[in-house]
């Protein structure tokens, strides 16, 4: 690092000077952070060092001033050292400081560094050329943060990397036919090609930055926060592609791919490591040639697999040219067989992400009435649904038969879509609910009746892909296997044990319900009592036989037995409860009597 002369300290800006106190603390021993944070005092510089007695978090402010340091800067000083929770504030100046600030810096975790010790601290840690064999080998202050920089940007890379290599690191694996796969092609190009040239470019830039003795530590941390934010994209493209699942005719080509990727990891890798030795011995380095701090990529290794991907792209595209040779489907079988993929592989995605716990509601609580009153009204929906499903089979076996236009499969492609989603809308409405423990297996039930349907939609699924590939499933007689099949039985034992399951526990809570009365029974001291049967009774002909009553009903068997212990250790209470019911009572007799 070149030598400072003290002589023109008084002439810098404020943030040159700062810049020589950060490199005075860097030649310290100090890990140096220069910020600028506004409040009382502010706060130009943080040093840290994890050295012993000296280790801590040091609050530094830099003043480049031709006059005093008055007492109220100390103060303000003092006041973000303490908000801070820093060992020490520590006021850097080129010049002096009144008699009442060092006054009030007594006796306080503050240090105060007038011009002469500035000085002195200057000449010790930058001495003159007289050791300039030695320090021609010292990396310069710029080149220190720049290399660390680097080093940490690549080292965080290489740790996700090797956590998706070492299969630490899922992610949702999704499979891509022929075509689908060839657009991803397109875009691992453009990413291949974007990563030759932003290197090339940020190489060139970085290895401006060290050579420029101007250049401010701020603008060095800018740039390499655009080389972070550009290798982070990079790698979640490279994750994407990693993850995806292939036929596999195309395993070869994928694997390609990913060594090349490969390739560009080992040289961002091996750059780092080249950083790391550098720092450790730039002597060394300079004398032996022990490392390089360019960033080199494998062109021999690149070429050659770039070659190979031509060769197999070569290949695919040969072998799907013939295939759809053989087996042509007209434009409108295109449409129709394409429209449906689309709408079940989107049907697919969605139930798959339920299921595997990607999508995320709120849970919903829905009481007993309403969810046995759902499910009943989902069995007739449910019938509505396999009749939608025969007629729409019905009306395209006569399309397919009869060459119908283009128009014709779009229009019946929206039929589908139109049926495909009320069926999931049906579904959708049961996940996330939060159920009364005496429906969870009601519930259940509901649901598995919906999976079998929803895995004869995707065994259909299947076979229209296959087909689309040009590999389709053939029958005995050689005939192409494109029929959508669904067990009506297997739904229909499903179905019967919903309506089984639905009716029982029904019965079970209108069995509670007829129970006995907490509140009467500890009021006149036994369920035998005329009054309680009285009360029971109404209940049981009046009250559940609407709405409203079996409400009150409800929310009557939630409180009441806590009430109705309380009532029981009181025989006052019991006396004044009875007193009150004993006009209700004989109403409800009355009613009772004329109903008879």
């Amino acid at each position: 690092m070149e030598n400072i002369d003290f002589s023109k300290i008084d002439n810098m800006s404020g943030q040159e000077f700062e810049e020589v106190v950060s490199r005075l603390l860097y030649k310290m021993g100090f890990e140096v952070e220069t910020t600028k944070v506004t409040g009382d005092g502010g706060i130009d510089i943080i040093a840290k060092s994890e050295k012993p007695i000296i280790e801590g978090r040091y609050i530094i402010q830099c003043k480049r001033h031709d006059s005093n340091i008055s007492e109220p800067v100390i103060r303000d000083l003092f006041g973000v050292m303490t908000s801070e929770r820093a060992n020490k504030g520590i006021l850097i100046t080129n010049s002096c400081f009144t008699t009442a600030s060092i006054a009030f810096a007594k006796e306080k975790p503050i240090e105060l560094i007038d011009g002469d010790n500035l000085r002195k601290l200057l000449e010790k840690y930058f001495p003159p050329a007289e050791n300039e064999n030695k320090n021609q080998y010292d990396l310069s202050y710029n080149q220190k943060i720049l290399f660390d920089s680097i080093i940490d940007v690549i080292d965080d890379l290489r740790e996700e990397y090797q956590a998706v290599k070492k299969g630490l690191i899922f992610n949702k694996n999704y499979e891509h036919d022929l075509d689908s796969f060839f657009n991803i092609i397109q875009s691992e190009n453009d990413n291949i090609l974007s990563f030759i040239n932003a290197m090339k470019g940020f190489f060139d830039s970085f290895t401006s930055l060290q050579t420029d003795a101007d250049v401010s530590s701020k603008r060095i941390k800018k740039q390499v926060e655009r080389f972070r934010d550009f290798l982070d994209e990079y790698v979640k493209e490279w994750k994407e592609f990693y993850f995806i699942k292939v036929d596999d005719k195309l395993d070869e080509l994928k694997a390609s791919f990913l060594e090349l990727h490969d390739s560009f990891f080992d040289s961002l890798f091996k750059w780092c490591d080249s950083l790391k030795i550098i720092i450790k011995n730039p002597e060394g380095v300079v004398k032996n040639g022990e490392a390089s701090c360019s960033f080199v990529l494998d062109e021999t290794r690149n070429s050659e697999k770039l070659e190979k991907i031509s060769q197999l792209l070569a290949g695919i595209y040969d072998k799907t040219t013939s295939n759809q040779n053989e087996l042509a489907l007209n434009p409108s079988d295109r449409v129709y067989y394409e429209g449906l993929a689309e709408i079940l592989n989107d049907c697919k995605k969605e139930y798959d992400a339920v299921k595997n716990g990607i999508v995320f509601k709120n849970n919903k609580d829905i009481d007993f009435e309403k969810f046995t009153k759902l499910v009943q009204g989902d069995i007739d929906v449910t019938y509505y649904f396999f009749n939608a499903i025969e007629n729409f089979i019905n009306v395209s076996a006569e399309f397919l038969n009869g060459n119908g236009s283009i128009e014709d499969a779009e229009n019946l492609v929206g039929n589908f879509n139109d049926t495909i989603k009320g069926f999931v809308r049906g579904w959708q409405k049961y996940n996330f609910l939060v159920v009364p423990s005496n429906c969870k297996r009601l519930h259940e039930v509901v649901l598995e009746r919906y999976d079998i349907v929803f895995s004869y939609l995707f065994k259909y699924l299947e076979k229209i892909n296959k087909l689309l590939n040009n590999s389709p499933e053939v029958n005995s007689d050689g005939t192409i296997e494109i029929s959508f099949e669904m067990n009506s039985e297997i739904i229909m034992e499903k179905t019967n044990e919903m309506i089984e399951v639905n009716n029982t526990i029904v019965e079970r809570q209108n069995s509670k319900a007829s129970s006995g009365c907490f509140i009467a029974t500890a009021t006149y001291g036994t369920p035998l009592a005329n009054e309680v049967r009285i009360l029971c009774k109404f209940r049981d002909t009046y009250l559940l036989k609407y709405f409203l009553g079996r409400k009150f009903v409800s929310q009557y068997y939630r409180i009441s037995p806590s009430i109705s212990k309380y009532i029981a250790s009181r025989p006052v209470l019991k006396k004044l409860i009875r007193k009150s019911l004993s006009p209700i009572v004989l109403i409800c007799d009355k009613i009772l009597k004329k109903s008879d």
